[in-house]
């Protein structure tokens, strides 16, 4: 399991069972093998906390049949507090760490759709004329697409030791997007644009950058506009504070990211 902290749209998020938004209440029913289904996945996530050791975590699902019914469930394993033994439920909410990708791939797709943005169109359209762009491995070459499915070649900032750092120092303050893109500006690209795959919490910084210029909208409101309100998840919010309402604590290496009602490790980007 991964451990590192993610760093685009923290958000924190909750998994209760809900029918979704769009589907008509008089359609909806449970299907008569949800109870075995949440049983099953009760028992795999517990036996994988007792593998792993990690704290908490809840598992959510949702699917449609075959006349358009929508069906959704969740199962929660673990302690929410290591230190208080508190018994984590699945209506808790917690820190969603890069689950945050998907919103930002989401609005950008939507943007597409309105003919906002071109998915192969060079992101040097909208990013070129910053300061800094001279300096970013393959940024010539890079498309939109090759963001949002990680195949700029574009090292992943997260990865640096003066970001590791940097970190701790970070906590109590908002981060630019160009101080996280600063770490990886001169550094060799991993491979030619478009023609290969690593994962780089850096390739969102940059689409996060993108989307709001062309929208003239920070990422947060598009996200709560396009996404949240619409489909009513209304437990969702961004973690761009040090004290977040009903958040769980989360664990990194071990140690607390919550201490007392406050957030020791926040590095957030603006969205």
């Amino acid at each position: 399991m991964n451990n590192r902290i993610a760093v685009v749209l923290l958000l924190t998020f909750s998994l209760a069972c809900a029918v979704h938004a769009q589907t008509p209440a008089s359609k909806f029913e449970l299907p008569k093998n949800l109870p075995r289904i949440l049983s099953k996945l009760q028992t795999h996530l517990d036996q994988a906390r007792a593998t792993t050791k990690f704290p908490g975590a809840q598992v959510g699902f949702t699917w449609i049949d075959s006349e358009a019914r929508y069906y959704s469930g969740s199962v929660a394993s673990g302690v929410s507090d290591v230190e208080r033994g508190t018994s984590l439920k699945n209506s808790d909410r917690l820190l969603a760490g890069s689950i945050g990708k998907t919103f930002v791939a989401v609005v950008a797709l939507k943007l597409v759709e309105q003919g906002k943005l071109n998915l192969d169109e060079k992101i040097s359209t909208w990013l070129g004329n910053e300061s800094w762009f001279p300096r970013l491995p393959n940024g010539k070459d890079i498309t939109l697409r090759m963001l949002l499915n990680h195949s700029s070649g574009i090292p992943d900032h997260v990865g640096t030791s003066a970001f590791d750092k940097a970190l701790l120092k970070s906590a109590a303050r908002d981060v630019n997007y160009s101080e996280l893109i600063a770490y990886v500006l001169n550094k060799k690209p991993l491979f030619s644009a478009g023609q290969g795959y690593s994962y780089a919490d850096t390739n969102y910084i940059l689409a996060g950058m993108i989307i709001e210029k062309v929208s003239g909208k920070t990422l947060y409101a598009l996200i709560d506009e396009l996404i949240l309100k619409p489909d009513k998840l209304v437990r969702t919010i961004p973690s761009n504070a040090l004290v977040l309402p009903e958040v769980s604590n989360g664990y990194v290496n071990g140690k607390p990211v919550i201490v007392n009602g406050r957030m020791k490790l926040r590095v957030v980007t603006h969205f």
